[in-house]
């Protein structure tokens, strides 16, 4: 007898106690630290006022594999994995035939990107992603009851992406207007791992700046033109770069008062009021002849009339 139970308090070892048995308030038999040697049947006895029940049970201790090592190698020989180039092929040390592949902490079957070997002790990943973060295998030699083994974390580089450039004030089609003496600020932004390098240009020449942010206190004239910001990943070895260029605003139109007259519209001019004033005399010496030639027919016409009546 192993243990010996009377609620609510009363509790009795039997010859079988090794020291790591007890029995809860409910009547059920705890094993701590279980061993193989553990394993056999159990019986319980239950003394009521109307008799004794007894029931046996099987309990068999499994002792478990050691946990899976698990090994990495990648096609570039740096620590640093570069997105979309290098590959990883990871390999679960383990004599189970029972293997799962953990990406990301989320099982994987395989995939385009992915592949795992007909025995499932190996993982391909043929193209590596900044989502891959780490790698992981675990065997189940009994269901529901996983041995993982350590952890592989991966370092991948990417980028930059995403790289644009913002000012203050703001610029619009490449052409950022400033007056002289105000403050201009610029700034790249990209997505990239690791942090890239920054370089600035100005007119085609390097300046000695090598930060995300360029800041103008005081715009100068000499400042005034093209600027360019170009970002290096040392890792991917890709750069990209945005330009703006830095303008004055321009001058206001002016409004030129004096009145010129070129020397051949005037000469035009002068013919045209010639012609003009001919042809208004013409019109008027014709009217005015006209005009006393019907005066001269008509006194002439009148005088007649008059003789005419005193022959009568």
């Amino acid at each position: 007898m192993i243990f010996s139970y009377k609620p609510p308090n009363t509790r009795h070892p039997g010859p079988m106690y090794s020291g790591r048995e007890n029995v809860t308030r409910t009547g059920s038999l705890v094993v701590r630290m279980a061993a193989v040697n553990d394993t056999g049947f159990y019986t319980v006895e239950v003394d009521t006022s109307n008799g004794t029940q007894r029931a046996t049970g099987w309990l068999e201790i499994i002792k478990l594999r050691s946990n899976p090592g698990i090994s990495a190698n990648a096609s570039a020989n740096t620590s640093t994995l570069v997105e979309g180039i290098d590959s990883v092929v990871a390999k679960c040390l383990t004599n189970s035939s029972n293997i799962k592949w953990y990406v990301n902490s989320v099982p994987t079957s395989g995939s385009n990107r992915m592949t795992i070997s007909p025995d499932g002790k190996t993982l391909v990943i043929h193209r590596v992603s900044r989502s891959d973060h780490n790698l992981q295998c675990a065997i189940e030699d009994i269901p529901e009851i996983l041995q993982r083994s350590e952890m592989i974390r991966l370092t991948v580089a990417y980028g930059p992406d995403y790289v644009s450039l913002w000012t203050q004030p703001d610029f619009f089609d490449g052409v950022l207007i400033a007056v002289i003496g105000s403050s201009v600020q610029l700034k790249c932004n990209c997505f990239s791992r690791p942090e890239p390098k920054y370089h600035w240009m100005h007119n085609g020449s390097f300046l000695s700046i090598s930060e995300e942010n360029m800041t103008l206190p005081s715009l100068s004239w000499e400042q005034m033109g093209s600027y360019r910001c170009i970002v290096e990943n040392l890792e991917t070895q890709l750069a990209f770069y945005r330009d703006v260029t830095i303008q004055p605003p321009r001058p206001p139109p002016t409004v030129n008062k004096e009145f010129y007259i070129p020397g051949s519209l005037v000469i035009f001019l002068i013919l045209l009021a010639s012609l003009g004033s001919a042809y208004v005399c013409g019109i008027l010496g014709y009217t005015l002849f006209l005009f006393c030639f019907r005066r001269g027919y008509i006194q002439k016409k009148t005088r007649c009339v008059e003789g005419d009546d005193a022959g009568a």
